[in-house]
């Protein structure tokens, strides 16, 4: 008499190769969420820093090239040259860790004819 089915070790096998599968996709999938809320920062930092250009060009008898004119995200969403991610209108958010970059500091100079803008 010939029984049908899968033997135990021949179940305990698939259980554990999809298991394996499992762990392997949700590593997978972990990484792409880590590098998309890394893209999404590189790029909120960009426009805090076209920002902050815009409001150098708009300053520029207050600007120098040997020192930093400097200016925090805060007063750059509070003078209306950045928007908030929020309704209250201060918060500038950082998307890998959801912490604050409103107090965050850019440093402005006016070089070769032209403003330039990086993070202190």
């Amino acid at each position: 008499m010939m029984k049908r089915g899968f033997t135990l070790v021949e179940m305990v096998i698939t259980i554990l190769l999809l298991a394996l599968l499992g762990v392997m996709l949700g590593n997978r999938i972990v990484n792409s969420n880590n590098k998309s809320k890394e893209r999404l920062y590189n790029a909120k930092i960009e426009v805090a820093l076209s920002a902050a250009k815009k409001y150098g060009y708009d300053h520029l008898d207050d600007l120098s090239s040997t020192t930093c004119e400097d200016i925090d995200i805060r007063r750059l969403i509070t003078l209306e040259y950045l928007e908030s991610d929020d309704n209250s209108a201060y918060e500038f958010k950082n998307p890998i860790d959801n912490s604050s970059l409103t107090s965050t500091i850019i440093c402005i100079k006016y070089i070769g004819g032209a403003v330039e803008a990086t993070l202190k």
